[in-house]
């Protein structure tokens, strides 16, 4: 049985890897358990266990530039879920758009400009109604998304923030602005590929686009804070 001392010894060779506290569960109860199993199986000492279980950890423990743009150090590890996890979000939302995009046009060429344009404000002020009741709702798990919030609960923790761009943008770019964009939208349907329009169409559904990711990946964020019951200052 590990005793208190050895748990935390554990535990802060972890936090040394600055992995978010999601997946340094994840990865202690990984290396609790091989450290067990070399105790009972090599008859090694915790010390000895433990070495084994660092070096097997080692590579992917590794310490990396996040990204390109940033000098900021994550692990190997942390590194390849947060591709791996945030793809599947990104393929769920692209899905959302593209459905969303040819259920417009299927209501635009079968009912004509007016049920479109229609439909088209009743979408949008939706998703900004929504939007906003539920960041207002979730607004302290919300603030957690900050980038000046110190302490990193999960993965999703950061990403999760775009949920603000979201909102924002179907405000700026699609409700204020929304006899615009249906008159673009309306062009590239009708085959009128002309710069402006195929480029504000693009931004239109681009702005579907950070919504729906930056939804997804709340909830998900939420899901986590709720299932470890972290403390939320």
């Amino acid at each position: 049985m590990m005793t208190e001392f050895q748990n935390q010894e554990v535990s802060k060779y972890l936090s040394e890897k600055r992995l978010p506290l999601d997946l340094l569960y994840e990865v202690k109860d990984h290396m609790i358990s091989q450290i067990y199993d070399l105790q009972k199986e090599e008859n090694f000492s915790f010390e000895e266990a433990f070495e084994k279980a660092k070096i097997s950890w080692q590579e992917e423990l590794t310490m990396v530039n996040e990204n390109w743009f940033t000098q900021k150090k994550i692990s190997i590890l942390h590194k390849k879920i947060i591709y791996k996890r945030l793809k599947s979000f990104y393929t769920k939302s692209f899905a959302a758009v593209g459905v969303l995009f040819l259920f417009y046009f299927f209501v635009y060429k079968f009912y004509g400009v007016h049920y479109f344009s229609q439909l088209f404000v009743v979408v949008n002020v939706a998703l900004l109604v929504f939007g906003l009741m539920y960041g207002i709702r979730n607004r302290k798990i919300l603030n957690t998304t900050k980038k000046s919030y110190s302490i990193k609960f999960s993965i999703y923790q950061r990403p999760s923030n775009i949920l603000y761009m979201g909102v924002l943008y179907v405000f700026i770019f699609l409700v204020s602005n929304y006899e615009k964009r249906i008159e673009n939208i309306h062009n590239v349907y009708d085959g009128m590929w002309d710069y402006k329009s195929f480029l504000n169409t693009s931004l239109c559904f681009m702005t579907y686009f950070l919504f729906f990711n930056g939804f997804l990946l709340f909830a998900k964020y939420k899901e986590v804070i709720e299932a470890h019951r972290f403390e939320l200052k």
